[in-house]
């Protein structure tokens, strides 16, 4: 059994000795220098509601025990059967919002500040046992606040319906990700990426990332190549994705060549340099030569693109 293997089959024992659920919302502010922070408020639950929360997330992992791990690969597509994971080492935006909880009884209470509520992200179910925890980490958004969402809340009082002027906030029993013995597993990866601010992770190194690429295999048109993978949050986990593939470093123009004959595809080679389309039609297609998409079956003979491949 892998060490993410076990961390999951523990995580249930975990929540079993566990007696009480706690239940933290992140906001972004602007902290010094123009970077953004996240600012955690702690919600003062009643015993029942804390119970309810520990109950939810436990049937959560439940149904994901028995889920095929792999690690998160940026563009795998996972199937229904599949359950992402990260080594929190590998992620320092994650490893910093797990780190944040690890004294809860420093965490301010939330006391609905505009401010905050205007700026929420997330919010995070945690359950300690002990000097362990476990972090469930759910999307937050508008619509979560009942007096925000499109809906029109009423309330009877008296003898007539009339608008809901309490806030409301609304909790349901979904999970995105859930961090755990030094894992995070990835329920939902869209979430995932909103939630840990993965996208402008991506941005962030996004230039580096594409130099690597091109440094190898030349492309005409590479500013506008660049400008359109950091616009584009697949395209740039695509790219990030194929930085990653150990075949990149002996990958030769000639090979390229032969695939795109092979497979007849509409891509030109001009100069010893693969020219790239920013049309809707052929903006991909430098990614998925390179990320080796074009797969043929030795039974059947022929040709198929995939966008979801695992190496066996």
């Amino acid at each position: 059994m892998t060490a993410p293997q076990t961390a999951l089959s523990k995580l249930g024992e975990f929540l079993s000795g566990a007696n009480n659920a706690n239940v933290v919302v992140a906001a972004d502010f602007e902290g010094g220098g123009g970077t953004e922070e996240l600012v955690f408020q702690r919600l003062t639950l009643a015993d029942p509601v804390s119970a309810q929360f520990l109950q939810e997330v436990s049937n959560t992992v439940a149904e994901i025990e028995e889920l095929t791990l792999l690690e998160h690969d940026p563009g795998y597509k996972p199937e229904d059967d599949e359950l992402c994971y990260i080594p929190l080492s590998k992620s320092d935006l994650a490893a910093k919002a797990v780190g944040s909880f690890a004294s809860l009884d420093q965490v301010e209470l939330f006391r609905e500040s505009e401010e905050v509520i205007d700026n929420l992200r997330f919010y995070a179910t945690v359950v300690q046992n002990g000097l362990r925890q476990a972090v469930f980490f759910r999307a937050f958004s508008p619509k979560n606040e009942l007096t925000r969402s499109c809906l029109m809340p009423l309330v009877f009082r008296g003898d007539a319906y009339n608008h809901l002027k309490e806030r409301v906030f609304l909790f349901d029993d979904g999970v995105d990700c859930i961090a755990f013995d030094d894992y995070l597993f990835i329920l939902n990866v869209t979430q995932f990426r909103r939630i840990f601010r993965y996208f402008q992770a991506l941005i962030d190194e996004g230039d580096k990332t594409i130099d690597s690429v091109s440094s190898r295999i030349p492309i005409e048109g590479l500013d506008e190549f660049r400008k359109m993978c950091k616009g584009n949050p697949l395209m740039l986990s695509k790219l990030v994705q194929i930085a990653r593939k150990p075949y990149i470093e002996q990958l030769k123009l000639s090979d390229i060549v032969k695939t795109i004959k092979e497979f007849d595809l509409p891509l030109e080679v001009k100069d010893g340099k693969l020219v790239f389309d920013s049309s809707p039609r052929k903006r991909w297609l430098i990614l998925t030569l390179l990320d080796d998409d074009h797969l043929g079956s030795s039974m059947t003979k022929m040709k198929y693109r995939s966008n979801s491949k695992v190496t066996m």
